[in-house]
């Protein structure tokens, strides 16, 4: 069953990428929302955590590596500095007219207790029903709907292949592919649209539902990332995809088109 998140896209998605990493590109991006109401509004950010004394810190910040944590002294400089952003504090602010992708990268503890106390956190908040959970690791995946099947899950990945998906996280194995119709704790798919058949093919008639049928016909929601022009934008915005990840600002995308 698709969850509501998505049912509840009533128009196309456009992603504030890394919105959510400071307090400031947050506000920004819910302020830059209400000048166009003829697109829905996501915000995504990069959520790292880390365990100390049996309490977690959900955090938001992009790593520039695997290993790239911040132990419990960074994290308290951060705070005393007023440059970092914690879920807690997303959560008592939630914005009404906007939805949430938290992309989960790294951590320190357990993992599959980590993954239980955030799944726990984002049932219980007001954000349920309006975010889901972004990741390229099928291991994270599993922990959280392990902990909760009711967590939107999405998949990011550089490549689909008919009914295959390409897992490419650094895990036992550096990259592997994996038949969507059996990835139970996928409920989405997220294609990096530069990278995917879809645009390196263009010129020889690949299209996006084309490229992606494999993910639509395995019962999954389509997403794209990557889509670094407004052209790629609008393209993404007719095809059967709900939302993409926009890597540019919001004030050079014109009104789309009614469909």
């Amino acid at each position: 069953m698709i969850p509501r998140v998505f049912q509840g896209l009533e128009s196309f998605g456009f992603v504030h990428h890394r919105a959510l990493n400071s307090a400031d590109t947050l506000e920004q991006a819910a302020l830059q929302a209400r000048t166009r109401p003829d697109l829905e509004h996501i915000v995504e950010g990069d959520l790292c955590w880390n365990l100390h004394e049996g309490d977690w810190t959900f955090y938001f910040r992009h790593p520039d590596f695997l290993t790239d944590r911040l132990d419990r002294a960074q994290l308290e400089q951060a705070r005393e500095r007023g440059d970092l952003l914690t879920l807690d504090q997303v959560l008592e602010r939630p914005h009404p007219h906007l939805r949430y992708i938290i992309e989960l990268k790294v951590g320190s503890g357990p993992t599959d207790q980590a993954m239980a106390a955030l799944a726990g956190e984002l049932q219980r908040s007001a954000l349920a029903g309006r975010y889901w959970l972004d990741l390229f690791s099928l291991r994270l995946a599993r922990a959280v709907k392990q902990a909760d099947p009711a967590v939107p899950v999405s998949l990011h990945t550089k490549l689909v292949a008919g009914g295959l998906v390409l897992r490419s996280a650094p895990e036992f194995f550096p990259l592997s592919l994996h038949a969507m119709a059996g990835l139970s704790c996928a409920d989405a798919i997220t294609l990096t649209y530069k990278t995917s058949t879809a645009r390196l093919f263009s010129g020889l008639g690949a299209t996006i539902d084309g490229s992606c049928s494999g993910i639509l016909a395995a019962g999954k929601v389509l997403l794209l990332g990557g889509l670094t022009t407004p052209a790629a934008f609008r393209l993404a915005s007719r095809s059967r995809a709900l939302a993409g990840y926009a890597k540019f600002s919001l004030s050079d995308l014109p009104p789309l088109e009614a469909p």
